[in-house]
């Protein structure tokens, strides 16, 4: 849901000097609403997020000329800014990191495997029986 709220010149002036208690109230509601469009000089703001939600970091990095002009070349084909091509591109990788890296993929037969695994457990080994009772030992447990 998308809300509107446009106020008139002398509205937009007293809450910008804080005067207006229907104003402070206003925001205070837009603040707390999903999804705001508040159109008064003072208080313009359009998100899909509530503004306290949205904390901001900043990365700053230093890059080669060369390195700049090619991405700047690339997000200018794709109708972005520098910043935002920058951000979407990173975000995309560091995504596909993190599920290469956190999911695991099995074909059939591994699938079988792991689950008959799961289903009919080997007998621990030696290895397996000092190791626990080294932790026995050390855990006290």
């Amino acid at each position: 849901m998308i809300r509107f709220v446009e106020k008139d010149a002398q509205s937009a002036r007293e809450d910008a000097a804080g005067k207006s208690k229907v104003s402070r109230a206003s925001a205070s509601f837009h603040r707390n609403t999903r999804t705001c469009v508040d159109l008064s000089p003072a208080r313009c703001q359009r998100g899909t997020v509530p503004a306290a939600a949205q904390k901001k970091s900043r990365i700053v990095t230093r890059i080669p000329s060369g390195v700049r002009k090619t991405i700047q070349a690339a997000a200018d084909l794709e109708g972005a800014s520098l910043n935002h091509f920058l951000v979407q591109a990173a975000y995309r990788q560091a995504q596909e990191i993190i599920e290469r890296e956190t999911i695991l993929r099995l074909n059939r037969e591994e699938t079988r495997r792991v689950f008959d695994l799961l289903d009919h457990p080997p007998k621990p080994n030696a290895a397996l029986l000092a190791a626990k009772a080294a932790h026995r030992r050390l855990v006290g447990a």
